[in-house]
């Protein structure tokens, strides 16, 4: 089978928020997600673009939350890890407020370490 098609699996993973002392002024928030995928401890992270009047709130909102669990579409080909998406939609409805749903995606990553092992400028916030 030479073109397999990809399969997309949804899994509820714990989150942190990890920012560095450049994300507040460029409105930039990091969400990373972990746990156990394709028998590997994986880390799953995420920069998204939020609006400069809404960044505090959204801030906010993450430190104050109680359940910090997202919902993580994982996409897998040939049973590999090949990429991943927040459920934004997920996050908006776990912390009441739909402006989660409109950050706007601006650089991820799969690692095997914390964002915060991996470069020392990351701080965990919530």
């Amino acid at each position: 089978m030479f073109f397999a098609k990809a399969q997309y699996e949804t899994v509820k993973l714990p989150y942190v928020c990890c920012m560095s002392n450049e994300d507040m002024y460029a409105c930039t928030i990091n969400l990373e997600a972990k746990g156990y995928v394709c028998g590997e401890m994986r880390y799953f992270f995420s920069s998204f673009i939020v609006d400069e009047s809404n960044m505090r709130d959204i801030v906010t909102a993450l430190k104050n939350a109680e359940n910090k669990q997202a919902d993580v579409i994982l996409k897998i080909k040939k049973g590999n890890l090949k990429d991943f998406k927040f459920d934004l939609k997920s996050i908006a409805k776990e912390l009441g407020d739909e402006r989660f749903e409109k950050l706007e995606l601006c650089g991820w990553g799969i690692n095997s370490k914390p964002l915060c092992e991996l470069d020392s400028q990351y701080k965990k916030i919530c």
